[in-house]
This record gives C-alpha cells, sequence and structure tokens, in this order.
C-alpha cells in the first residue's frame, strides 16, 4: 500500500513536468512564428484605403488543458472544442462548444458560444449552456454481488468564461488559453493550449 501512496504523486509531478515541458516547446514555436507572421500580415493589407482585416471567417478550435475543481480540489484533464462564424464584417462571433472532462462523473458540457475579439490575436468567450454528469455508484445483482453501476444528473445550468492569445503559426492558430467554468455542482478553471483551424 505505501508504494502505491509514493507511486502516485510521482504520476501527477511526472503529468506536470511533461505539461510544462509542451508549454515551453510551443511557447518557443509561437515566438519564433510571430516573427514570420510580420510578413504574412502585410499580404492582408488593402494599402490604398489604410484598411488590414485579419479576422477569419470560421473556426474550428480545440483546447486541452488540466482543470482543476475548486470545490473537490482534484484535477483532471480536459478537451474544448468549438466552432465559432463571425458575424459579418464585425468582431463578434458565434457558435457551439462541447467539453468533456477525463474524471469519474464523466463531466460533459454542451453551450452557445458567443466571442468578442478585441484584437487579431485576443479571443475573448462566453458560453453559456448545460453540463451533465453522471456518478459510479455501488449496486448488488440478484446473486449479491457488488457491481458498479452509473447515474446520470440531470442536466444544470452552466456558464464559461474564456480568454485565448493565438499565434499564426502556418494553417493553424495556436496559443495560451484561461478559463473559469461554473454549474451549481461545481466551479472550476483551467489554463492550457488552443489549436485553432480557421478557414
Amino acid at each position: 500500500m505505501l508504494q502505491i501512496v509514493v507511486y502516485l504523486p510521482s504520476i501527477k509531478l511526472y503529468m506536470i513536468k511533461t505539461f510544462l515541458s509542451l508549454v515551453l516547446i510551443l511557447s518557443s514555436a509561437i515566438a519564433f512564428a510571430q516573427e514570420v507572421d510580420e510578413d504574412h500580415d502585410h499580404e492582408h493589407c488593402d494599402h490604398e484605403n489604410g484598411k488590414h482585416d485579419h479576422f477569419h471567417t470560421n473556426e474550428l478550435g480545440i483546447s486541452f488543458a488540466p482543470v482543476y475543481f475548486t470545490g473537490s480540489k482534484a484535477t483532471e484533464f480536459g478537451l474544448h472544442g468549438h466552432y465559432v462564424r463571425r458575424l459579418g464584417e464585425s468582431r463578434f462571433g458565434a457558435g457551439l462548444g462541447v467539453e468533456y472532462i477525463f474524471n469519474e462523473a464523466k463531466h460533459q458540457t454542451y453551450s452557445a458560444v458567443f466571442q468578442y475579439s478585441p484584437t487579431y490575436q485576443l479571443h475573448l468567450v462566453a458560453a453559456p449552456g448545460f453540463a451533465v454528469e453522471s456518478e459510479v455508484e455501488s449496486a448488488h445483482d440478484s446473486h449479491g454481488h457488488e457491481e458498479e453501476g452509473t447515474e446520470a444528473h440531470g442536466a444544470v445550468f452552466a456558464l464559461h468564461l474564456e480568454a485565448v492569445y493565438e499565434f499564426h503559426v502556418g494553417p493553424i492558430d495556436i496559443g495560451p488559453s484561461i478559463e473559469w467554468a461554473w454549474d451549481k455542482h461545481e466551479t472550476h478553471l483551467s489554463a492550457g493550449v488552443h489549436v485553432a483551424f480557421p478557414f
């Protein structure tokens, strides 16, 4: 038993080291890509009218990050995907999002996504929707043997607020993201990496 207790913290430490290594590698790639992006920016410039329009019409994005639950003090891995369409020529966009957290409760959130982009690289997101979780419970079969079962919680209102800072790297946009999320069961925070495919 002592060996398991010693082993579990080393797994979390390994996960943290791996995540920080990925962030360092991505930061280096982003710093390099920012120089390349300066040349790319001039291709979108309308020099006669002095206009720059770097905002894309559609975006498929995915964020992956460790997720910290403030109530249970647990840290899990989360995945968030979205589609956003720009509204006309404005800096606003709307779309749909989904989040899945790889924990015992199988936390899932489905939301409408509203995005405001004050700059080409900074995106602020509000995503109201609903969250669903399953709770693992023990049950007994007809022979008295214990079985694990799941009981789904009903859908509850959820709100996600997110900020993303992107760098253009070839055909994708990549950068750091932070998120705060709330529903009546739990609040969670995450900081991770966002990858977007604009078109």
